[in-house]
């Protein structure tokens, strides 16, 4: 059945789960009028009931006239018991009792299909919306599968195809020393590239997979830590190094994982240089109880609504086959995972697309001397 199921592309699946919402709301839709209409057929059928008594006992009374008033009454008591006859009048009627206890049955069993409508119909929508969700869980991730598969595969190919170009430029023969060097450096390049992507995987499975995660808390100044990951990042490149405002205040000490702050440095302004011609602001600083980190561009932005899926995995903003800009889509998702690992959060804020982008992370400060850190939740 699974494998039936994943045959199934998203639009068949999407056309699939209408179909089977319609035949499900036409089935309940024709109980409900069925079970109204069971109400109306009870009260119908014991109006017949009735007449065939009243008919009957007229015609026992109509034969029996010689008998006293008194005792035709008290037959047609112990006959029918929900009639009763009026001598002045020579009629009969149905009593009030009886009357009242029609109302009172039809009005039950209304009421019983009612709640049983009601909760079957409330069960369903709860089924439906579940459908829906999974549904479009499903669509997603399929989307951000397809999306990764493209970044990954476009990640790969650039430097591979890089160095091994520069490879047959050293292999053809003797370069200038400055040339050489030039070659040399964009080997390098190339490798980093393909390294940072490999370790963004590794760290993606680490905070994926299930089970606490070790990690190596030391208290240190965040300050200290953040500065030696911004030189790592930019000691082969100055020109990312001359876009950089960095303002940082010291000492902020906190109680992290220095590796694992060195990726979050490492992403959060790689992002912001990559998708940003303009300087890049990193700003450090206290926050109450906190170390707030800021990294703010001036690049492409995002819409309100992609303020949360800019932090899934896979995710990124725009379309994979027309994107220019380097990537996997992993960097803000190991973001926000490093962040709660430290007990900390992180925002993204824009004020629209091609406006720039903030993005601040907060981790508690190290109370005192000791190793504990203020709690995030206050």
């Amino acid at each position: 059945m699974n494998r039936f199921w994943r045959g199934w592309r998203p639009r068949g699946r999407f056309i699939l789960f209408v179909l089977l919402s319609l035949f499900i709301v036409a089935q309940v839709s024709w109980w409900m009028i069925y079970q109204n209409r069971t109400g109306a057929r009870i009260e119908t059928l014991q109006q017949q009931i009735w007449r065939q008594q009243i008919a009957t006992a007229h015609q026992w009374t109509s034969q029996h006239e010689e008998l006293p008033a008194d005792s035709l009454a008290r037959w047609v008591g112990v006959m029918f018991p929900d009639l009763e006859y009026h001598p002045a009048r020579d009629s009969l009627a149905i009593t009030a009792a009886a009357r009242e206890r029609l109302a009172e049955e039809t009005t039950h069993v209304t009421r019983m299909f009612a709640m049983e409508s009601a909760f079957f119909v409330v069960i369903i929508l709860a089924g439906m919306v579940y459908m829906y969700l999974t549904l479009r869980h499903e669509v997603r991730v399929e989307r951000q599968y397809a999306n990764f598969l493209s970044a990954v595969t476009h990640e790969l190919r650039s430097p591979v195809a890089a160095i091994k170009l520069l490879h047959e430029t050293l292999s053809a023969g003797e370069l200038p020393p400055d040339k050489r060097a030039k070659v040399l450096h964009s080997i390098r390049r190339s490798l980093d590239r393909l390294h940072l992507l490999i370790d963004r995987l590794l760290k993606t499975r680490e905070f994926s997979a299930r089970g606490k995660r070790v990690l190596n808390l030391r208290r240190v100044d965040l300050a200290d830590v953040s500065g030696a990951a911004l030189r790592e990042l930019t000691g082969g490149h100055p020109e990312a190094r001359e876009r950089l405002r960095v303002s940082f205040m010291r000492p902020l000490p906190v109680v992290i994982d220095p590796e694992h702050w060195r990726i979050l440095v490492t992403n959060l302004v790689e992002n912001a240089l990559k998708y940003s011609e303009e300087p890049v602001e990193v700003e450090l600083a206290g926050d109450g109880r906190f170390a707030r980190l800021s990294v703010r561009d001036r690049g492409i932005g995002f819409a309100r609504r992609e303020r949360r899926r800019v932090f899934r995995r896979f995710y990124r903003v725009g379309n994979e086959d027309t994107r220019r800009s380097e990537g996997s889509g992993l960097g803000l998702y190991l973001v926000r995972e490093i962040a709660r690992s430290f007990r900390g959060r992180v925002r993204a804020d824009s004020p629209g697309p091609d406006r720039g982008a903030t993005f601040t992370v907060r981790v508690p400060l190290a109370k005192g001397d000791g190793d504990e850190t203020a709690d995030p939740r206050g």
